[in-house]
């Protein structure tokens, strides 16, 4: 059952297995094992499952779900419509609200999903990267930190950063005695810290 803007629904009779995020429940529906999702209001099936199983690895975050299918293709449920990445065995992928990203080996390419739409951010594999909602943050080649956001690449330093978190919509992060946010496509200065001798 879920209870949502004020009214209770069933979504099944039996569900294996389920994960529930802000705007998304994802569940393994008996005795079909197909793969169901609820969101705005409505049931989805996102992969019939063949004989017990319909998909291998995947994440889930607050509005969108990103697995590979039995065929190692990489596909993103998002609003109630399965994207196909037309990539396959694709190991290292991450999630959030509205933001998916990934590292597709044969082409050599870090490609982004966001809002519906696929954009290829680099063509080589970052040094790391982690997505938070609608932004992705990485580490590239050069180590300069940067962010992509509303379909655009900023640099925020050019640097690997001392530190860096990503939580929601915001990314803090320092280097050396300096402390900084990115919000909504802008950098603040929050601190800077001078050693006392």
């Amino acid at each position: 059952m879920v209870y949502d803007n004020g009214t209770k629904k069933q979504l099944t009779n039996w569900a294996l297995n389920f994960w529930v995020e802000d705007e998304l429940i994802v569940w393994i529906d008996q005795p079909s094992f197909d793969i169901k999702a609820y969101c705005n209001g409505e049931i989805y099936t996102i992969e019939k499952a063949i004989d017990t199983k319909a998909i291998k690895e995947f994440k889930i975050g607050r509005n969108i779900f990103i697995y590979n299918d039995l065929n190692n293709h990489l596909k993103i449920f998002y609003e109630g419509h399965v994207y196909d990445s037309r990539t396959s065995n694709i190991i290292n992928f991450k999630c959030a609200k509205n933001t998916a990203a990934f590292y597709d080996e044969f082409y050599n390419e870090f490609r982004v999903f966001y809002k519906g739409n696929f954009s290829t951010i680099c063509t080589y594999n970052p040094k790391e990267f982690e997505v938070s909602d609608d932004q992705v943050v990485y580490i590239d080649i050069n180590d300069y930190f940067m962010v992509f956001y509303a379909d655009q690449t900023i640099k925020l330093l050019s640097y690997h950063p001392n530190y860096y978190k990503t939580d929601n919509s915001i990314v803090f992060f320092n280097y050396l005695m300096e402390y900084f946010v990115f919000y909504k496509g802008k950098t603040y200065s929050l601190e800077k810290f001078i050693q006392q001798i």
